[in-house]
């Protein structure tokens, strides 16, 4: 092939055709005339762009044109040699050559050149063995570069297969030449050939005429025909079609773009089947337009889909030779058009054709306009990453315009495989009689060759769908191939025998088998199945007794415990579902959530019922100390109730953030909590002799996981107690003396490990979920455990929807693929299936969907979706909000969130509950939020808000105070940046992305602020203001979590602490203490006592659980 610039043009006279019968003239009357003497010559305007191109990346072989063509017959090399030189003395251009004169880039001419033409011996091997040969011999010498001061600016090279079978290998470069000239050296080179040979019978047919001017002379004209009213009317055009924000095409790619363009690039060869190109053949005909138009169209069409845009500029080559002189012309004339159109989904494809044939034919009466100066008086604010204006180039011709023959030899074009890319993608299709053949050139810096195939493939699927009927909307033409359906389809897993109702039949099963051996293990104490079972018999029986329904929402407030899992089984027994209230909840939160809820009973134990009794909810319910009644529960009987649990029946409810400012409530049936342990018992799989760590808070859902998976089982269940939850070497300690086999826990809590000194278990089977995996923590995770899993899945349905074991943590991560019974969809906004590696948002089906939320009929319906149709077949799915892509293996990758909605150290925030009560504060007009990286392992979460203009900005401590009043500690901003107003994008909306470094904000600190002053103070601060990211003010009454540390970086700092000072200061002191007690600590060398620190009045103990247990 030669390289895509080469043939890019608008070969089609149907364009021509059309433009006349519309009446279409382009205004271009004076002649051209020779100039002046034959010195130094100015460049014209495509030659200024390629020298400056070359100027800034020198030695490039991106703007080579090689050509290539098969000569059979009997070759007379000498001729060959001398036909060759014959039209390098014909057209000055081929004896160009740029010199810097006088500070500016000059077209020199040299009277007399010397090219060499060699011949080479080219050995024969089998067919596939001489192709491949070939093939990287062709691509060798297209890649070496010009110097365009010394070089001459053509080469020539003839391979020998045979007498009768020659290569001509002709390589000039872009600045002296395009697609039309390569098609006339062609022409020349045969027309001198066939002079030579007295018995040609083509020589009259192949007869030259004589150039009436040159390219310098066209060049002269050029600068003096682009001048004053002509140029001012081919820009009052551009202006007009770009007068509208310029759309970037929003491509997803296989690689990170580089900052700067990288031109490296192959191509791949198809050919479109003969049916195909006679139905669009006909399309053509019916709709007046061409070929050209509709593979133009079809090409936009893809890209919408492709990038979910309507607006899409696709560049594509013209000829430019307004003139019948330039004809003949060997030179830079070729024009790039970039055709902009604005598609409507929702209309036809013949109203589309139309559309892009009349974008087509307008841009064509202005096509004299260098696409150098509209980019230049677009003044566009330039993107070094890409291409201005236009990603995507396309281009047309008919091959019989490269092939000629004389009486004794016939030049047949031969494909040259191109080794750089000018866009990120081109296609360039040739058409000879009832046969297409495309040529993709591809940035590979961009995408793997396994992405433009398929590519292709659908860009086919699309092609025929249009052929089907003119009258299809665009938003309804198939684009999917099989190969992107059947690897995304989701059913890679294996079912269980049968499906159980409930985690109790599960639990009963263990029972029977293994009813003395250890379901629980908690501060060194076992608790047997039997023991489990009925105890949780006894509560149920009491339960009942004290007139719970079946159906009934019972509230849960426990601390850690064996009392916890006692408690769930035995209100799943009496037929109810259990409401965790996290006793660390701000009274707000756990207020509103029993309204919500209209719990009536609530479950808990002496150090929790007077928190309890300090809740000023509207709705009556009762608090069941089961300290208090302990001993009347354990007079029930331990024997087994009836059955009592449906699978319809409700299991349990888990309140999320809501975007309104009010948590949502997620309601989970027995029949999806049950599906997924029977999914995650398969995959990634326990066996009976495992020990489950539990260690997350029961108010977050994959808890459940660590309670419930191991009883279904007949593994044990080891409870972390509050220390292990918040000293790293005390969780490690747990860990290698309970001999905890699978654990599961955020990314946050592994990495909290590993700076604690964690060297890991291989015995351990390791999960991780809540937040995205990154490859650094997943690297150092795989060498020091059995084997990592990453999990994916909302509450919405149930817990954990795709998991993948980690094999190669060298590649992105991914979310895997759906669990047993589980389908999981990437569709477009108009809930279509995307291809492979194109964005979508995810939606969920099958077996673990929840109910719905809670008393939120509407929300549920908005998120709920019932009737989606994929493939003839209707699901009920959860629209999740994130955005993933699959990949060619099958699996999902994360891409992050459409929305506000984040994820921070495993939980789900919705950044607009934040935003809305802190706007509620008295002297905040508004309020943003946004997650902000300090580096690749430390989010933040960082508040913004514009201040009341007539009231005091409240300070730091203030404002974190308000919202711990109504949001958990995990929804506290680390940061509170004031700002004088909010940034919007040009439709209005909040622009996130847009919000300042909040290291370079304003923060407001106390007044009272107390400076440190000691050396100990002043190291501590110090240390802090490191950690924290901000050089701002430290009080000594300061504590590290209210001025926005957080667990992770309070593991580093007692690390830097003990570094420094060589005293280890103990967590419960950093979550707990003050700067001021903690240097007293390091100066007097003995660490303050516990009960000291629970007296203060700055005690955050049961806080604390909350900051390291995430």
């Amino acid at each position: 092939m030669s390289n895509l610039t080469d043939k890019m043009m608008d070969k089609n006279a149907r364009i021509a055709e059309l433009l006349k019968k519309r009446g279409i003239k382009t205004k271009v009357n004076n002649d051209i005339t020779k100039r002046t003497g034959n010195g130094p010559c100015s460049l014209s305007f495509g030659q200024q762009r390629l020298w400056y191109m070359d100027q800034l990346t020198p030695n490039q072989s991106v703007y080579n044109l090689p050509s290539a063509f098969i000569l059979n017959g009997s070759l007379d090399f000498v001729r060959l040699k001398d036909s060759i030189k014959q039209v390098i003395k014909r057209h000055e251009s081929l004896r160009t050559r740029f010199e810097i004169i006088e500070n500016i880039p000059m077209q020199v001419i040299d009277a007399e050149v010397d090219l060499n033409i060699t011949l080479e011996e080219f050995e024969h091997q089998s067919d596939s063995e001489q192709d491949s040969k070939l093939f990287n011999y062709l691509s060798q010498l297209a890649s070496q570069p010009f110097d365009l001061n010394n070089d001459l600016l053509i080469r020539s090279h003839v391979l020998k297969f045979s007498d009768q079978h020659h290569l001509l290998f002709l390589m000039t470069h872009h600045i002296i030449s395009d697609g039309a000239s390569m098609t006339n050296l062609i022409n020349e080179i045969a027309c001198f050939y066939s002079a030579g040979d007295s018995n040609d019978e083509n020589k009259k047919t192949l007869k030259i005429d004589d150039l009436s001017v040159q390219y310098a002379d066209y060049t002269v004209w050029q600068n003096d025909f682009l001048s004053g009213s002509e140029l001012e009317r081919e820009l009052s055009y551009w202006r007009n079609i770009f007068k509208k924000p310029i759309p970037t095409l929003n491509l997803t790619t296989d690689y990170s773009r580089p900052p700067t363009q990288s031109y490296d690039g192959k191509t791949r060869f198809f050919k479109l089947h003969s049916g195909l190109t006679k139905s669009i053949e006909t399309v053509a005909k019916q709709t007046d337009s061409s070929v050209y138009i509709i593979l133009l169209t079809a090409l936009k069409i893809l890209f919408s889909r492709y990038a979910e845009q309507d607006d899409i500029v696709i560049g594509t080559l013209v000829r430019n030779r307004p003139k019948k002189q330039l004809e003949p012309l060997i030179g830079f004339f070729a024009n790039t058009l970039a055709i902009r159109t604005e598609l409507e989904p929702d209309k036809s494809v013949k109203h589309t054709i139309n559309q892009v044939r009349n974008n087509v034919l307008d841009a064509q009466k202005h096509q004299a306009l260098p696409f150098e100066k509209l980019v230049a008086e677009l003044n566009i604010e330039r993107d070094f990453s890409r291409t201005p204006l236009f990603q995507i180039l396309m281009g047309y011709q008919h091959v019989s315009e490269r092939s000629v023959k004389t009486n004794s030899l016939s030049f047949n074009h031969q494909s040259v495989p191109a080794n750089s890319s000018k866009t990120d993608l081109a296609f360039f299709f040739s058409q000879d009689n009832d046969n297409i053949s495309l040529e993709i050139t591809y940035c590979t810096a961009l995408f793997k060759q396994q992405s433009v195939d398929n590519l292709y493939a659908n860009f086919i699927v699309l092609l025929e769908s249009m052929m089907v009927s003119e009258q299809t909307p665009v938003n309804q033409l198939e684009i999917l191939s099989s190969y992107d359906r059947e690897t995304c389809r989701s059913d890679d897993y294996v079912l269980p025998e049968k499906n159980i109702s409930s985690v109790l039949e599960l639990f009963a099963n263990v029972v029977k088998q293994k009813a003395d051996s250890p379901s629980i293990l908690f501060c060194d104490n076992e608790t047997s199945y039997r023991q489990l079972d009925e105890q949780s018999n006894q509560l149920a029986h009491f339960l009942i007794k004290q007139g719970v329904k079946k159906g009934e929402l019972i509230g849960l407030c426990l601390g850690r415990g064996e009392r916890l899992l006692v408690c769930i089984l035995a209100i799943f027994k009496a037929g109810c579902a259990y409401l965790p209230l996290d006793p660390e909840f701000p009274e707000d939160r756990l207020d509103f959530m029993l309204e919500d809820s209209g719990v009536s009973l609530v479950l808990t134990e002496n150090l929790l019922i007077e928190k309890l009794s300090n809740l000023s909810s509207d709705q009556k319910f009762s608090s069941l100390c089961l300290d208090y009644f302990s001993s009347e529960i354990e007079k029930e009987s331990p024997e087994p109730l009836a059955p009592n649990c449906n699978e319809s029946d409700l299991a349990y409810v888990i309140y999320t953030s809501g975007s309104t400012g009010k948590p949502k409530g997620v309601e989970i049936e027995h029949r999806a909590l049950a599906h997924f342990l029977q999914q995650m018992a398969l995959k990634p799989g326990i066996l009976n002799t495992d020990k489950v760590l539990l260690i997350t808070t029961f108010s977050f859902d994959i808890s459940i996981l660590e309670m419930l998976l191991p009883l279904s089982v007949g593994a044990t269940c080891v409870i972390a107690d509050d220390k292990a939850v918040y000293d790293g070497q005390e969780l490690i300690n747990l860990l290698e003396r309970a001999g905890v086999t699978l654990m599961q826990a955020t990314p946050s809590l592994w990495r909290l490990l590993l700076i604690s000194g964690w060297q890991g278990n291989q015995n351990l089977k390791a999960l991780s979920g809540g937040e995205a995996l990154s490859q650094e923590l997943a690297e150092k995770l795989m060498t020091i455990v059995g084997s990592l899993w990453n999990m994916y899945g909302p509450t919405e349905t149930t817990i954990w929807s795709s998991c993948v074991e980690i094999i190669d943590a060298k590649k992105n991560i991914s979310i895997g693929k759906a669990i047993g019974d589980t389908q999981l969809f990437c569709l477009d906004s108009f809930m279509r299936q995307t291809p492979i590696g194109v964005p979508g948002e995810l939606y969920i089906s099958g077996r673990g969907l929840a109910r719905g939320y809670l008393k939120r009929p509407e929300l549920t319906k908005q998120r709920f979706i019932e009737g989606l149709n994929i493939d003839g077949v209707t699901y009920r799915a959860y629209r999740t909000g994130d955005q993933v892509k699959f990949t060619h293996e099958g699996e999902l990758e994360c891409l992050g969130r459409l929305d506000s909605q984040v994820k921070l150290r495993g939980h789900r925030i919705e950044l607009g509950e934040i935003e809305n009560v802190l706007a509620g504060h008295e002297s905040i007009t508004q309020a943003a939020a946004r997650i902000f990286q300090m580096s690749e392992d430390d989010l933040r979460l960082v508040a913004y808000y514009v201040p009341e203009s007539d009231s005091p900005q409240p300070t730091n401590t203030e404002l974190r105070r308000f919202l711990t009043q109504s949001l958990p500690e995990y929804m506290i901003p680390q940061f509170f940046v004031s700002i004088t107003e909010l940034p919007r994008t040009v439709n209005g909306k909040l622009d996130r992305l847009a919000l300042p470094d909040p290291r370079s904000g304003t923060l407001i600190n106390d007044d009272n602020l107390v400076a440190p002053e000691s050396e100990a103070e002043i190291e501590v601060a110090k240390i802090w203001n490191d950690a924290l990211g901000h050089d701002d003010p430290l009080s000594v009454s300061d504590n590290f979590f209210i001025v926005g540390g957080h667990s992770m970086l309070a593991v580093s700092v007692i690390a830097k602490i003990e570094t420094v000072t060589g005293i280890r200061v103990e967590p419960m002191l950093m979550a707990t203490g003050t700067l001021g007690q903690i240097a007293k600590q390091i100066t007097n060398l003995q660490p303050l006592s516990v009960e000291s620190l629970e007296n203060s009045k700055t005690s955050f103990v049961g806080k604390l659980k909350s900051w390291l247990q995430r």
